[in-house]
């Protein structure tokens, strides 16, 4: 699957439709953008295999083609494929109420359902991750690419004593570009760029995780690290104010490198006391609101009403 349109993606539409048919399924779910587009073109592509009974047809986008501007073509473009998508769909569950506010804005006010239905997480994921013990003082657990704020990292690490050492733990597609602008910036010795790892291995790795993304939706390693009891310096973007609820007022803004530098100086300063409870209480509020089975449950109520409305669109002569 390739993250941008391909000649390739009718190929894997035409598959996923004979898959569809021979499995009969009730649900086909797409994630993401391409995901979505897999799950939803054999209902629109005349000459693909049909289901021979009514399903319902979902979509999520996790950020996806949101994340384009209105005003670019290539954003015009996506936001055109979503507006005929949105033709056959019958249920769009977000992941966050600002996925929901965007699509609004950005596409249409959907025809299918939209409930949100927040990411969720394990009991499991709610013990403890204790740092290492040669942890870092600051970690990022992700992609390494630009859209995830690495370059602002770096310049907002470089401006931090000289004693201090940060983790990146990932791969991606711009890995070689910020490991030489950590030699241009004089960074190497205090830097560690790590492969990637599981996340609650990956956790242990540093004492701070930072996430200095451009642009989110709802990200679990934000989630995930909270739960664990790891305090976090966020920027703020996407659905990262619906996780930080009442603390969002210390979430930084993106893209800009003093602030972040500022945020992290000033929770490594804290109190291991005064970040221990923050980071508690941060914990307790994610057990709350975030969980695997607040999230099974409003998936599933949400299959339900969209197969209702499936098969009473099918009943009137709709496609299916």
């Amino acid at each position: 699957m390739r993250r941008l349109p391909h000649p390739g993606d009718l190929v894997a539409g035409w598959r996923i439709a004979r898959l569809i048919q021979s499995l009969s399924p009730d649900i086909v779910h797409g994630h993401g953008a391409k995901g979505g587009l897999y799950a939803r073109l054999p209902a629109l592509a005349p000459l693909f295999p049909k289901p021979a009974r009514p399903l319902a047809r979902v979509y999520t986008p996790h950020g996806g083609s949101l994340h384009f501007r209105t005003s670019t073509f290539s954003g015009q473009v996506f936001f055109t494929a979503e507006r005929i998508m949105g033709r056959v769909t019958d249920l769009m569950p977000f992941e966050s109420d600002f996925a929901r506010r965007r699509f609004h804005e950005a596409v249409e006010p959907p025809r299918a359902l939209t409930p949100v239905v927040h990411n969720g997480l394990a009991p499991s994921e709610f013990e403890p991750a204790l740092p290492a013990p040669d942890a870092a003082d600051f970690l990022f657990v992700g992609e390494i690419r630009a859209a995830k704020g690495v370059e602002e990292l770096l310049h907002a690490f470089r401006a931090l004593p000289d004693h201090l050492s940060l983790a990146l733990v990932g791969s991606g597609p711009d890995e070689a570009a910020f490991r030489d602008l950590s030699d241009r910036l004089g960074l190497t010795p205090r830097v560690r760029f790590l492969p990637r790892m599981p996340t609650r291995e990956a956790l242990r790795c540093g004492r701070i995780l930072i996430v200095p993304s451009r642009a989110e939706s709802l990200p679990y390693i934000v989630l995930e690290a909270i739960a664990a009891s790891i305090p976090v310096v966020a920027t703020n973007v996407g659905g990262v104010p619906e996780i930080y609820g009442e603390e969002a007022h210390r979430l930084v803004p993106p893209q800009d490198a003093p602030a972040l530098a500022a945020a992290m100086r000033e929770m490594l300063e804290t109190p291991p006391e005064a970040r221990a409870a923050l980071a508690q209480r941060m914990a307790d509020v994610i057990r709350a609101r975030f969980t695997v089975a607040s999230m099974n449950e409003g998936v599933l109520r949400g299959y339900r009403d969209a197969l209702a409305s499936a098969r009473m669109r099918a009943s009137s002569g709709g496609v299916f």
